[in-house]
């Protein structure tokens, strides 16, 4: 279940809650227990969010309604903003979901794919050049493109496909989005790299 918590003045993150398929059997779809295990506010997800938000933006300028437009770019100017201030860790150099249950909060510091996903958003370009460099000391150390989940980190496995789907395999359109985020940022060679 998602929740909007985007407040009009305010810098807030989409919330998606009890995300595991597990959770939705053991609860058997009861959104209510899903919202008290636990709130994430998910990299992957608010990314796709504002890069939507931008989408509907450039549309309706196309189509001259400019008031829309720039509610739609205000809508992605703040969803960045508080990507970039809730969800960006200094010392590693990459963006982690945020976790929240009962008044306690931390990043996920799990270096995954949706790591690496603010690159198709205008963030910082010093962000940006620390997320190229450890897309290569994180990530790019497979035979293959890039896994979900950092081949260093104690999660990682390509055992069994349904695991691995996000602990380790090689996903197309995660790939992908990598691909146009590195163009976005102007990093061509590591795009091609990718692609």
């Amino acid at each position: 279940a998602y929740k909007e918590i985007l407040g009009k003045n305010s810098l807030r993150l989409w919330t998606v809650s009890g995300a595991y398929f597990t959770f939705f059997q053991l609860y058997r779809w009861n959104e209510k227990k899903l919202l008290k295990l636990f709130d994430v506010e998910d990299v992957l997800f608010n990314v796709w969010f504002a890069k939507s938000a931008k989408s509907i933006s450039n549309i309706l300028k196309k189509l001259g309604n400019e008031k829309r437009a720039e509610f739609w770019n205000e809508i992605y100017e703040r969803t960045l903003k508080a990507i970039e201030k809730w969800l960006w860790d200094e010392k590693t150099g990459l963006y982690y979901s945020r976790w929240r249950k009962g008044g306690k909060e931390a990043l996920l510091k799990t270096p995954t794919i949706s790591s690496f996903a603010p690159l198709l958003l205008d963030i910082d370009p010093e962000r940006a050049e620390k997320l190229r460099k450890n897309l290569w000391k994180y990530m790019f150390l497979t035979p293959y493109l890039i896994p979900t989940v950092s081949p260093l980190d104690d999660s990682f496995s390509a055992s069994t496909w349904f695991r691995a789907l996000w602990t380790g395999a090689i996903g197309i359109p995660w790939n992908w989005m990598i691909h146009e985020g590195l163009k976005e940022q102007g990093f061509e060679y590591e795009a091609y790299l990718v692609r």
